[in-house]
């Protein structure tokens, strides 16, 4: 991970309220493992709609769907080979 920099968020109270119920639990660390915890998560659940959206568009392009069948024909020999030897 890279260097740290500050950042300043305005954050519901009842939010700021339940996080720092899981600090005094003991449960997180601190208020700003919780925040960065959950902005990876969100980021990571961002990157994968990304994708499944990206995937979904692919599908319906004529061209890139032309190109994989090709390219998944001109393999099918070597696939196969590779499939014996395991």
């Amino acid at each position: 991970m890279s260097g740290n920099k500050q950042v300043t968020f305005n954050l519901p109270e009842d939010l700021i309220g339940r996080m720092t119920w899981y600090v005094q639990q003991k449960i997180e660390p601190s208020k700003n493992a919780i925040v960065r915890k959950s902005i990876e998560l969100y980021l990571e659940t961002l990157k994968q709609e990304t994708l499944q959206k990206s995937m979904e568009e692919a599908i319906n392009d004529t061209m890139f769907m032309n190109d994989l069948t090709e390219s998944m024909r001109d393999f099918e020999a070597i696939d196969r080979e590779g499939d014996s030897v395991w």
